[in-house]
């Protein structure tokens, strides 16, 4: 138990610094934003529209 909890850490470390941050730069130098966090000074609004059910159709289900 004790190994486990001193390796965990650094294995955490490793795994964001090799895997996360190349695969967030590679995102960010192809111009993904797939969260759609980037401002867009050109929109009147940041609401954005939804397609699909009506908020009654969500959230009952017919018996």
């Amino acid at each position: 138990m004790g190994l486990i909890r001193l390796l965990a850490f650094p294995l955490c470390i490793i795994v964001f610094y090799l895997i996360i941050t190349p695969l967030a730069l590679a995102l960010r130098l192809t111009g993904r934003d797939k969260l759609a966090l980037r401002y867009r000074a050109k929109q009147a609004s940041c609401w954005v529209q939804r397609q699909g059910k009506s908020e009654r159709e969500r959230y009952f289900r017919p018996s």
